[in-house]
């Protein structure tokens, strides 16, 4: 009768997971991603801070900003735009490491705050309301925190602006050193239209009918790509960190701000706006009744009513 010896088993479970990470390793070293706009998608590219972002412009008079939220892309505000752009000069563009973007720089939205304000002076913007979505909700409050110049106003759309907990078990896998990369390569290539698909599920409830079949379409195109699940899951990772020290600073917001949020959000609930509007003095709430997290898309009229309100409003 033969036996197995304790070296043989010591190199099973030595070599094992060597082998599988040398898999993941290779697999997400032979990987490059695309900057490139597919036919088919709006916009152009422009290089700020050496990161190649996908802007797109539309209308004439003054200016609006629009910010994407965790993930996403330009595409998310085509509910809204083409209203706005009928008054106003309309800035939407895919921040780093999302959409059709290029990656760089840090996973925070104090360096998204960064990226942005960039982008404004880079198009020579004087004066611009700030429109931000979720986590693009976020970098508009770290902008106004600051009290730069062009920042005339905001709207916070379903927007993070304190601690909040994901349980997503794949994220902390793609978050993983040397790993995580090929990971999100091997996630992306199996999993990866499923995983847009009822992540847009989730955030659309309880406005399901909104999802149609054109739409699942593009946002599987903009966001199954590794870069795009990489910056997912570090930005996720860095909202519990950074958020408890960024949130204080929400107080010296002195530009007008409205908050606009969903009732029956299941992603950022509404005592995030409540707290917000606490915070923040002389912000006015709008709860929406029977809206989820993609209050844009569901109630764009809530949101053209809002920049409409603020384009008068006195800093």
């Amino acid at each position: 009768m033969r036996t197995t010896s304790t070296g043989t088993i010591f190199k099973y479970f030595l070599y094992v997971p060597l082998g599988i990470a040398a898999f993941f390793i290779a697999l997400g070293l032979l990987t490059r991603d695309k900057t490139v706009i597919p036919e088919g998608f709006k916009g152009s590219y422009m290089e700020i801070s050496g990161i190649k972002l996908r802007v797109h412009r539309q209308g004439a008079g003054p200016d609006v900003l629009l910010i994407h939220g965790l993930p996403g892309c330009v595409e998310d505000w085509d509910p809204v735009m083409g209203h706005l752009a009928e008054r106003f000069r309309v800035t939407a563009y895919d921040r780093p490491g999302h959409g059709f973007s290029g990656a760089g720089g840090d996973y925070t939205m104090a360096a998204n705050a960064d990226i942005t304000l960039e982008l404004i002076r880079a198009l020579g913007i004087k004066e611009v309301i700030v429109v931000g979505h979720c986590y693009g909700g976020g970098v508009a409050l770290a902008m106004a925190a600051r009290k730069p110049a062009p920042v005339k106003a905001c709207v916070c759309v379903s927007a993070i602006s304190f601690p909040i907990e994901s349980a997503n078990p794949v994220l902390p896998l793609v978050r993983l050193p040397f790993l995580g990369r090929g990971v999100a390569v091997l996630t992306c290539d199996t999993l990866g239209d499923y995983m847009v698909t009822e992540g847009m599920r989730f955030a659309y409830s309880p406005n399901e009918k909104y999802m149609t079949e054109e739409i699942i379409k593009l946002q599987v195109r903009a966001h199954n790509q590794p870069k795009a699940l990489i910056s997912f899951a570090m930005e996720e990772r860095g909202l519990s960190r950074e958020l408890p020290g960024l949130s204080g600073a929400f107080r010296d917001i002195d530009a007008p701000l409205i908050i606009l949020h969903g009732a029956r959000d299941r992603l950022v609930p509404s005592s995030h706006a409540y707290r917000l509007n606490e915070t923040v003095t002389g912000s006015r709430l709008y709860i929406l009744d029977g809206v989820g997290h993609q209050a844009h898309i569901v109630r764009p009229d809530a949101v053209i009513a809002a920049v409409y309100a603020l384009s008068s409003a006195k800093r």
